[in-house]
Parts: C-alpha cells; sequence; structure tokens
C-alpha cells in the first residue's frame, strides 16, 4: 500500500503512559507501522508487513536495511527531521531504510529475524531518544547479531544507573555508537 507523505502518516497517541518499553519485547495488540523507502519512493513510504517483510517486492535483501525509530512523541506528530534524514541516508546509499512508526506504543519487534535469509550484520538502526533503547533491546533481543546501533540523544530519564538488560548497551549490536548534543542534560 501507498501512503502519502510523512506528515500525514501519524496518528495521535492518546495515552502516551500506557505502554512500558517491555512492550517493545514481547509485544502488544498496539499497532506499528513499518513504511519502507528506497531510492524509488524516497517521499511516500510503503507500508510492509511486520510477518512478510521480505515479501514486498520494494524491499531488497540484498542491500543493507536501515531502521529508523523515532522517540516518543506526545502529540502524534512525525518529528521534523525524519523526512530530511531519510533522504540524506537515500542520497548517500542504495539501502532499504524502514521507519518503525510506533506512535501508538511499542509492539513485537520480532520481524527483525533473519529468518528468510536477510543478513542481520546488514541492518543498521536509527534510535533517537527513546528509541535508541527500544533499538537496543531489538538488538539484545537478537542476540546482538544486528550490525550497528547508532544512537541519537538516548533518553536519559529513566535509564541511567540502569543494568544493561534495561538500556541501550555496547554490546546490543556489533557497533553501537552514541551521539550526544542535548544540551540540558536529560540524555544518557
Amino acid at each position: 500500500d501507498r501512503l502519502p507523505p510523512l506528515a500525514k502518516t501519524y496518528t495521535v497517541l492518546s495515552s502516551p503512559g500506557s505502554m512500558s518499553l517491555h512492550h517493545a519485547i514481547i509485544g502488544t495488540s498496539t499497532r506499528v507501522r513499518l513504511l519502507l523507502y528506497t531510492r524509488h519512493n524516497d517521499s511516500c513510504g510503503t507500508l510492509l508487513s511486520h510477518t512478510k517483510l521480505i515479501e514486498h517486492p520494494q524491499f531488497n535483501l540484498s542491500k543493507p536495511t536501515t531502521f529508523i525509530v523515532h522517540g516518543f512523541r506526545p502529540t502524534g506528530s512525525p518529528p521534523a527531521w525524519l523526512e530530511d534524514l531519510t533522504k540524506w541516508l537515500l542520497a548517500r546509499a542504495d539501502i532499504n531504510v524502514v521507519i518503525v512508526d510506533w506512535n501508538q506504543g511499542a509492539a513485537n519487534l520480532n520481524y527483525l529475524k533473519a529468518d528468510h535469509g536477510a543478513s542481520p550484520n546488514l541492518i543498521h538502526m536509527i534510535g533517537v531518544s527513546l528509541g535508541a533503547h527500544i533499538s537496543g533491546f531489538v538488538g539484545a533481543n537478537l542476540n546482538s547479531a544486528i550490525g550497528r546501533i547508532t544512537a541519537l540523544d538516548p533518553a536519559g530519564p529513566m535509564f541511567t544507573d540502569k543494568p544493561p538488560k534495561d538500556r541501550l548497551d555496547p554490546t546490543d549490536a556489533q557497533f553501537v555508537d552514541a551521539l550526544h548534543t542535548d544540551i540540558d542534560g536529560q540524555s544518557v
């Protein structure tokens, strides 16, 4: 299914406190959308199936795949930077970019498991704020097999001084890098 541009694909999160990070691994009935962008469709995401990710004709398993996981969105609107980052990534490399739209909470992210011939070392997850920790949970759940996690201003509140199983950790992927630019000191 073809979707309108990013700004029109988000819905309002009605109860942001009703979900926990634990749901990112065990799953919920809450809807998470996977939006595929490629060089052939860099401005209009294609909705992917959680269970049949590779069956979409535009998803090319031989290309690296970057997942972008946004942080908490209290208004339900997309982050202003999401479309720019997607286009920037596609301009630099011919890859699959999948935006994980979890605006209504988190759901089971086991769709990443590489049981259909996908190489986990070709997966790059970019997580912003809370999305950085969710990326870490996914990496840990996949036994640190994914290639890379980039954490952009990983959320600090409720994660500082937590054990590695409860936050992003350097062992969650083959390579984990974190960029800290939050001047108010709220990132880890």
